[in-house]
């Protein structure tokens, strides 16, 4: 995926799988705050928290709960 590629490319995003959420799901900490993105169906959901600062492992939290719904509900 294009979009794993480019959060690995920010040294300090700290992409990590994410599997108990969906296929190829993953989690970083970019620049602007925290995101996930999720392959489910055939489709790709990607969420985004926007701190104005790179993320924190707390931040990373508090999306997973959301990304975790939000992937349900697909």
């Amino acid at each position: 995926m294009g979009a794993r590629k480019g959060a690995e490319s920010d040294t300090g995003s700290n992409v990590t799988d994410e599997n108990d959420i969906g296929d190829k799901a993953f989690s970083g900490t970019p620049s602007f705050g925290a995101m996930f993105v999720m392959l489910k169906g055939g489709r790709v959901l990607q969420l985004q928290f926007w701190t104005g600062a790179r993320g924190t492992a707390k931040d990373r939290d508090a999306l997973r709960v959301i990304a975790r719904k939000a992937a349900a509900a697909f």
